[in-house]
């Protein structure tokens, strides 16, 4: 007779905490199996009993441990518990761990989060699994009270992942760090239908279904390169909208200027757009000019003629007026192009569906300078459009990521780099002129690509060394204040803590200290460097004057309101805008006497415009009358000047505006209305528009050290002390400033 096993939940399977005891099996004597004395077993020589004779020698000795269940681990399953809680009855709880967390039913994110949003929601209440069904009870019954969540403190994204990294469990950081590692080898780059190599992102489908069919074949060790389809092609084959049974010159099918005219355009490009913004190597660009007039079997793509016909555009704005020039000098007069910089414009924007299909290296180029000449025409949103565009054709490259094919020289390797970085502070030129978000956002996204070595690839002999690094660095700085500043658009007052404000500051002044020697200002520079070294400074003032702004404007409108620490740390602020603005101007008319003004993009008129803002604000506060003449001064820039496209309309519109802000030109102050001209200083600060309550800022005063004297901020930087933001003494003394 034997015991006959029967079936046991096996969810509830627990190690037992009874010593083990002997296995047995059929042969045993039944009274042995069930529970003879331990003596009569251990040593039956003392009393002279004898063990039954058996047929079958007993079954080896077995631990508990290597129970049935165990053992089918290794070989065939065996249904049922073990023999032993077979025997007493005991349920067997040996094959299944304990088990901490339901990892079959939810993720350990999953479990991550929704723990740490019931750690917020009951910070008094320890949970465990008591808790827990306890408040899931009240759930059902209705009878939760509304629990207070825990105060949170607002952290930037880059704070909050690191946050993650560090409150993450290791087993979940190793899991994902052996994920990266088997798909960032092979979800890289795929050379598609046209020979270009296409980055392609981890998290997409295609480097994993690459990863798995790639399982056995002899590929090298680390390569990047995603197979490519084996039927199909990606993308596919375009079918020509025409057909030239013979070779057709480039001339007959392409418009291009007279060769004099071309090299006009191209140097007059160099000299003040490629000195700042750099798409090609100079040598390069004048090797395919010249290839594209001399050899009629050149092949001319889409994208080559659609950036030569950009350049052309950015070339020939103010062309008519400076040959119109050169005749009345009696120079010899530069030949007539029949066509204009619209013209040009017209001509590359037929071109971009044919750019957008290649969307190749040159394609990128084209974009990105056709957005240079449309931002100057006002077509600000299209301009936005293509510098986007150039964007994603470069992600779609893996130029953000530094991935390149092995087969590039280092040559090709660098000027991906440089032309990367380019488009990097383009973009936010573009976006940020245009009050566009840029699609570059270094928060959440992370740039592998590193700046451009000059040691291999020399920038040209408009580019200073060290001057695309330092823009860059110049450019994230630009970013923070933007996303400290001005985080959204909003009609209500939004107040700003001073150590924001302070450390802001100070790291745009530890800029300029830290700034290469050959890049400060009032160091003699090469004449072919100085409207790169100009640009660069304007770019540092302008971000000054983009932090300090809302609170000289708000200066002005609540000067009545303001008292204390915070008046002066607001006329502090104040006088550091009004700074900025005048060392701009000091700057532009630097450019002006070193004829490096250019009209031809729409960043110099950008800056004349921001400075005749600021002395306006200025000017109108206090009535001093160094402030109109630094008006004036900015409008005679605009004189100097060819005036096409945004340039024309700052200096058509701007004598418009300051007469409707009763501050005319010096020429007109003897007819100026006594009414209008006293309305800025009965402003009242209980009336502000929309507008101007999403522009000016309140302060949260945490750091109230900042307003002391002896402080580092007020230490750092040392203004004109002509500046005073004091209206009394510029209101009282205003008749008489009226008659001069």
């Amino acid at each position: 007779m034997s015991v006959r096993p029967s079936t046991v939940d096996e969810s509830l399977d627990r190690r037992p905490t009874r010593p083990p005891i002997p296995a047995f099996d059929c042969a045993t004597p039944i009274g042995t199996a069930l529970g003879a004395p331990a003596w009569t077993m251990a040593d039956s020589s003392t009393t002279g009993l004898q063990p039954p004779t058996a047929t079958k020698p007993a079954a080896p000795h077995r631990v508990h441990s290597s129970c049935d269940r165990c053992r089918s681990r290794k070989t065939k399953a065996v249904p049922g518990p073990c023999r032993y809680c077979a025997r007493t009855g005991a349920v067997c709880r040996i094959a299944t761990p304990r088990r901490k967390r339901p990892y079959y039913h939810v993720t350990e994110e999953e479990y991550q989060c929704a723990m740490r949003i019931l750690e917020n929601f009951f910070p008094d209440r320890e949970l465990n699994l008591h808790s827990l069904r306890a408040i899931a009870k009240e759930v059902t019954e209705g009878t939760l009270v509304a629990p207070t969540p825990r105060p949170t403190q607002l952290a930037s994204p880059a704070h909050e992942y690191s946050i993650k990294e560090e409150e993450g469990p290791q087993e979940t950081e190793s899991v994902v760090e052996s994920v990266n590692e088997l798909h960032e080898p092979l979800g890289c780059l795929m050379r598609d239908s046209q020979g270009k190599y296409r980055y392609i992102g981890a998290h997409s489908e295609i480097p994993f279904n690459s990863a798995v069919c790639a399982i056995g074949n002899q590929k090298p060790k680390g390569s990047s390169i995603i197979s490519p389809p084996k039927i199909g092609a990606y993308p596919p084959a375009l079918t020509p909208t025409t057909s030239l049974e013979e070779p057709v010159p480039a001339q007959e099918r392409h418009y291009l200027p007279p060769r004099e005219i071309c090299d006009y355009y191209v140097s007059r490009f160099l000299e003040q757009v490629h000195c700042t913004h750099w798409f090609y190597s100079i040598e390069s660009l004048l090797s395919r000019v010249e290839r594209t007039y001399s050899e009629y079997t050149f092949d001319i793509t889409s994208s080559w003629l659609c950036s030569l016909y950009a350049i052309f555009a950015v070339g020939a704005t103010g062309y008519k007026e400076e040959r119109m020039r050169m005749q009345s000098l009696g120079a010899s007069p530069l030949p007539l192009d029949e066509k204009s910089h619209e013209d040009y414009i017209s001509l590359a924007k037929k071109l971009i569906p044919n750019i957008y299909d290649e969307a190749d290296l040159d394609s990128i180029r084209a974009l990105a300078i056709l957005s240079i000449a449309l931002e100057n025409i006002c077509s600000r949103v299209t301009s936005y459009l293509y510098i986007g565009a150039s964007i994603q054709m470069a992600y779609s490259l893996g130029m953000h990521r530094d991935q390149l094919p092995a087969s590039y020289t280092s040559i090709d390797c660098e000027q991906y780099r440089r032309v990367w970085w380019t488009l990097f502070t383009l973009e936010q030129e573009v976006s940020s002129r245009g009050g566009s978000p840029p699609l570059v956002d270094e928060r959440i996204m992370k740039i592998d690509t590193p700046l451009p070595s000059e040691q291999v690839l020399y920038p040209g002999m408009h580019t200073p060394l060290s001057w695309l690094s330092t823009w860059v660095s110049l450019c994230r700085l630009k970013r923070e204040i933007i996303q400290a500043v001005y985080p959204e658009r909003s009609t209500k007052q939004r107040a700003i803590s001073v150590s924001t404000i302070s450390s802001l500051l100070l790291s745009l002044h530890n800029w300029l200290t830290l700034m290469p020697p050959h890049l400060k200002p009032d160091v003699p520079v090469s004449p072919t460097h100085k409207r790169a070294v100009s640009v660069l400074h304007l770019h540092y003032w302008g971000s000054i004057i983009l932090l300090t702004r809302p609170f000289l404007l708000c200066l002005v409108l609540r000067h009545s309101e303001l008292s204390g620490d915070k008046k002066l740390w607001f006329e502090r602020m104040g006088r550091t805008c009004i700074d900025a603005a005048q060392k701009s101007l000091g700057v532009m008319q630097q450019m002006a006497t070193a004829d490096v003004l250019s009209s031809a993009t729409a960043l110099d008129s950008t800056c004349i415009l921001r400075m005749i803002m600021i002395f306006i604000l200025a000017f109108g506060h206090t009535r001093l009358a160094h402030y109109r003449a630094n008006i004036d001064e900015s409008l005679h820039l605009l004189t100097r000047m060819h005036h096409v496209g945004f340039c024309k309309m700052v200096a058509e519109e701007t004598p418009i505006r300051l007469v409707e802000l009763g501050i005319p030109s010096s020429a007109q102050a003897n007819g100026l209305d006594n009414g209008v001209a006293h309305m800025w200083a009965n402003l009242d600060p209980h009336f502000m528009t929309p507008l101007q309550s999403q522009q000016s800022l309140d302060l949260a005063c945490d750091d109230m050290s900042a307003f002391e004297l002896s402080s580092e901020l007020l230490q750092f930087t040392s203004l004109d002390e002509s500046i005073v933001l004091d209206p009394s003494g510029g209101y009282a003394g205003f008749e008489h400033f009226r008659g001069m």
